[in-house]
């Protein structure tokens, strides 16, 4: 299993730090929680009748710089949990 992660990253890390960031961090979590976000105000603001177009984008803006954010924190976890498989060899 445990051996599988290590080879599953090592194809991952190929794409290099940067492309990682903003598909994993960017793409798949920045834009796809500022799409709920806005949805869910969508969703919860139905009684107003008022969508604000702004409003909306800074959303999607701000999720989109967590997602940054997320992605370097990704990255950092999972280079550490390689290393620590690879070489101090703790079992769980």
């Amino acid at each position: 299993m445990k051996e599988k992660m290590v080879l599953k990253w090592q194809s991952r890390q190929k794409i290099g730090k940067f492309k990682f960031i903003l598909l994993y961090g960017v793409l798949c979590f920045g834009l796809s929680l500022g799409v709920i976000q806005v949805l869910l105000q969508c969703i919860l603001n139905r009684s107003t009748k008022s969508i604000n177009f702004e409003d909306c984008i800074i959303i999607i803006i701000i999720a989109l710089i967590g997602g940054i954010f997320y992605g370097f924190k990704l990255w950092d976890n999972i280079e550490y949990e390689v290393f620590r498989i690879k070489y101090l060899k703790k079992k769980d």
